[in-house]
């Protein structure tokens, strides 16, 4: 079963964000993971199965940007961001600069490692095609 398989990935990955086109030990994993996501957009997807894929820690939205609408607060991805921007604050401290190298590892909290050179890649991505949200924006000046 497709389930199954994602919490396969998720275990080897650390998340479920798999790509549409993805495919995951021979199956179509992106297609099948994109299917729970439109049918929990349209209300069509059924309580165990929406379940089940919540106690996984199943991501519903593809791209937080899509999740910013007015004023609904982003949650728990929002302090994903949050933390991401402290290893920035951190570096910066550091460095005197937010000029982070390609491939720049920081570590987390937990202690995992993580990729800040393409992190701070994609904030300058998102802001130059006008995607980075006001606050994110302010945040980073």
């Amino acid at each position: 079963e497709m389930f199954l398989l994602l919490k396969e990935y998720k275990s080897e990955f650390g998340h479920t964000r798999v790509k549409q086109k993805e495919t995951y030990r021979g199956k179509s994993l992106g297609n099948w993971v994109t299917s729970q996501q439109a049918n929990h957009r349209n209300d069509k997807i059924k309580a165990d199965r929406r379940n089940e894929l919540e106690e996984i820690g199943f991501e519903w939205v593809r791209d937080e940007r899509f999740l910013w609408k007015g004023t609904r607060p982003l949650g728990k991805l929002e302090d994903v961001w949050k933390e991401k921007f402290e290893l920035l604050s951190t570096y910066n401290q550091k460095h005197n600069n937010t000029l982070v190298p390609a491939g720049y590892m920081a570590r987390t909290e937990d202690g995992e490692d993580f990729d800040l050179g393409a992190w701070v890649t994609i904030q300058r991505t998102l802001h130059r095609d006008g995607q980075l949200r006001v606050e994110r924006e302010e945040m980073l000046e």
